[in-house]
């Protein structure tokens, strides 16, 4: 199994009773390790300027009132490293998504799942318009809105992430925060 398919794995959904309790920092840094591979491994959308090149378009960081007000930025991450290329191929090409459905032009990618359970979808994209704050406690919403609905299983999610309910939570130290969900 590539290196990619062992990090997409350990972002796997997990049974709580999985998660080594015991050494929750070293486990989390692991996981956060194989998080920024995969990270890496989406292939950066075509065209763009890098970073020191590229120049804001935007002069307030948190103009957007709502979505139609954030726009695609220029600015591309550097080069990766030659080990990062290889495993770039990997996702292939992206997949065709209309217009409609993908007004900002996002690439999106699709790699089959090495365990016979589907496949991962990723994409990679900067943009201008939403602050890194006001965005995660947006994400932090959304598992609250999925526990909200009171269906079966599943039936909460918000793009295709959701919970039923909180079973635990752990704050790690100079690591970040546990939720077993």
């Amino acid at each position: 199994m590539s290196r990619l398919h062992d990090a997409l794995r350990t972002l796997s959904p997990k049974d709580f009773s999985d998660v080594p309790l015991d050494d929750l920092n070293n486990y989390m840094r692991d996981v956060f390790a194989k998080a920024e591979l995969v990270i890496n491994t989406v292939p950066s959308p075509p065209g763009g300027d890098t970073y020191p090149s590229a120049s804001r378009t935007r002069t307030e960081p948190n103009p957007a009132a709502n979505a139609t007000e954030i726009t695609s930025s220029n600015v591309r991450s550097p080069p990766p490293d030659p080990e990062v290329v290889e495993l770039q191929k990997t996702w292939g090409k992206p997949i065709k998504v209309g217009n409609k459905d993908n007004p900002l032009g996002v690439s999106v990618w699709k790699t089959a799942g090495a365990d016979r359970h589907g496949a991962w979808f990723a994409r990679r994209s900067v943009h201008e318009g939403l602050g890194f704050t006001k965005w995660k406690r947006a994400m932090q919403k959304e598992f609250a809105a999925s526990m909200a609905v009171e269906e079966g299983p599943g039936s909460g999610s918000v793009r295709g992430i959701g919970t039923d309910r909180r079973v635990e939570q752990k704050i790690v130290d100079g690591v970040g925060k546990l939720e077993g969900q």
